[in-house]
């Protein structure tokens, strides 16, 4: 018995060390990695917020990205956990991305490791730390380790992890009080690092009611004390549960978005089988009935429902009820995890790998019951060697796919044509490099695809770039009309003023403008010349220098002391430095 034990215990350890070892070889390509134009500049690089150690307190109070222009935390969503990581990488090492990467895959290979801790309470360790390498290589689950703006994934899944490891570890009927402190925690930094978090607590009942009955009020008691601490933080930072996206999704109706789940969930399962054609983002809506788009997917998923609802009703014959229930605690977790994500309430994209990153362990555990109770053979081994090798080399070939912005967004959207949120993106990194002939047809094709305020914005500056100023002005205002951000209103201030030189359009259009963005102070240099050129001296006085108090440039000091002087502004020495 004791030499089981120490085999046991060996094999375990093996298995860790293997997990932990794979995980560094077909990652560590991705540590050299840059940043991503998008989330990963909105969040940390330009996120004024992360960059002190005295601003961990407001992660708490507020969402994830930082309005300079509102001196305002802003966003859809309330994860202080990952803003808090986010402080202490950037504080300890600056906006170092090596760091940021490492940081995340060490957190991928911890789930990693603690899936096969989770599998091998309920099969075979073999299974266990196959389906563990599953999950440590998959494709799908590269977006989750390679785009750091989506250290969310790896942080929820982690500390949720973690609590339902401490849940399902013992056999005792009765949660001590460190235990139930352990999973407490455990489940509250779950929700602190991203809402689906809330899943770790609905699945960590269901194991109970299935498996533990007996724990059943005590775990109760853990659940609801977690949620109603978590629901008075996120009521204090004042973040509601609405959802207000420009993806195309969030503005159709529920009948679309309905028509639109089978091609979700199929597009998860094919993906899972072969992840091909692999994108960042993905903003497709089924608009009508189609064979490829609506019947054909609701066939597959149809057919693995009634697969996975089969591999049920044969697992319970003969085998313990522990077993059954094992399974459809698994079973509920996979399909819990794809509810959340099939858009009954509208997502900020309709399709993401990282979205599989919680549904694929319920999937997961499924098989790995399933293939506990099959007879070990050395073929069935070789195969699921052969294909976890095959998904670590396509995981390999997509992190070269993340070196940069260029590269990724290059790569995708020959994949995904008509992605409007991609082609608007690559089109505003050539704006940024000056290069607008490169930049134009991506941010044509972005806005026939779906205008919104950014395309339009970027569309406007191409214009303008362009000397076709009344086209320029046509879509600086349909940006505008299209609930344009402080980048839209600037873009517009910076043209009435500097290129149309229609000082009193500039005048009032700013003035009004201010007091939706009055921490910007590029705005109030627009007023303050505006006022100027007015003849409102006493007002353009004031404003420049609020301008200079809040952008405290040679730019800005030099328009206060020309209008304080009462010389000649050289408004074309200003445009050039914007």
């Amino acid at each position: 018995m004791m030499q089981n034990t120490k085999m046991t215990r060996f094999r375990l350890r093996t298995g860790m060390l293997l997990i932990v070892l794979l995980g560094l070889i077909i990652y560590f390509n991705s540590l050299q990695n840059d940043f991503i134009t998008g989330d990963d500049e909105d969040q940390i690089i330009n996120n004024r917020q992360v960059h002190s150690w005295k601003n961990i307190p407001a992660h708490f109070v507020g969402s994830t990205y930082f309005r300079e222009e509102n001196d305002t935390a802003y966003g859809l969503y309330y994860r202080p956990l990952m803003q808090t990581v986010y402080s202490l990488i950037y504080n300890a090492v600056g906006p170092d991305p090596l760091y940021f990467h490492l940081t995340q895959l060490l957190l991928h290979i911890g789930n990693a490791l603690l899936v096969f801790l989770l599998f091998k309470q309920f099969g075979k360790i073999v299974w266990a730390f196959l389906a563990a390498l599953i999950f440590l290589v998959h494709p799908l689950n590269s977006e989750a380790v390679l785009h750091i703006a989506n250290m969310q994934e790896n942080l929820f899944f982690f500390f949720g992890s973690l609590a339902l490891i401490i849940l399902t570890q013992s056999p005792n009927p009765k949660l001590t009080l460190n235990r139930a402190l352990g999973i407490g925690t455990g489940l509250l930094f779950s929700l602190l690092a991203k809402e689906t978090g809330g899943l770790f607590l609905l699945i960590a009942v269901w194991y109970v009611f299935l498996l533990q009955r007996k724990m059943l009020p005590q775990i109760l008691t853990v659940v609801g004390v977690t949620g109603g601490i978590y629901g008075f933080m996120r009521g204090l930072a004042g973040i509601g549960w609405g959802s207000d996206s420009i993806a195309p999704i969030n503005h159709v109706s529920l009948g679309v978005r309905l028509l639109t789940i089978p091609r979700i969930i199929w597009e998860y399962l094919y993906k899972f089988i072969f992840p091909q054609q692999l994108s960042l983002a993905q903003f497709w809506v089924v608009q009508r009935v189609t064979f490829t788009d609506f019947v054909l997917p609701l066939i597959g998923v149809g057919l693995v429902m009634w697969g996975l609802w089969y591999g049920r009703k044969e697992l319970g014959r003969g085998i313990t009820p522990d077993k059954k229930g094992a399974y459809s605690f698994f079973l509920l977790w996979f399909w819990l995890g794809l509810l959340v994500h099939i858009q009954l309430i509208p997502l900020d994209a309709t399709w993401a790998e990282r979205w599989f990153y919680f549904p694929l362990v319920g999937l997961l555990g499924c098989l790995v019951l399933i293939m506990t109770e099959v007879r070990i053979r050395r073929r069935y081994l070789i195969i699921s060697a052969s294909l976890i090798l095959l998904l670590a080399l396509r995981t390999l070939v997509r992190s070269f796919d993340w070196y940069d912005s260029k590269t990724l967004l290059t790569h995708d959207i020959a994949l995904t044509q008509g992605n409007y949120y991609l082609e608007n993106m690559l089109g505003a990194l050539y704006i940024q490099d000056k290069n607008y002939a490169a930049a134009g047809p991506y941010i044509e094709s972005s806005v026939a695809a779906y205008p919104y305020f950014g395309n339009l914005t970027n569309l406007g500056i191409i214009y303008l770039k362009q000397k076709n100023y009344p086209q320029a002005k046509i879509y600086f205002e349909k940006a505008l009309g299209a609930r344009g951000n402080y980048a839209t209103y600037q873009n517009y201030a910076n043209f009435l003023l500097y290129i149309l030189k229609d000082y009193q359009a500039a005048h009032d259009f700013t003035e009004k403008s201010v007091v939706r963005y009055p921490k910007a102070g590029l705005m109030w240099l627009v007023l303050a010349q505006a006022q100027y050129y007015l003849g409102e001296k006493d007002q353009a006085l004031a404003s420049s220098w609020t301008a200079f108090t809040l952008k405290p440039f040679d730019m800005t000091y030099d328009v206060y002391l020309t209008i304080r002087e009462g010389g000649i502004l050289d408004t074309e020495k200003y445009l050039r430095q914007e």
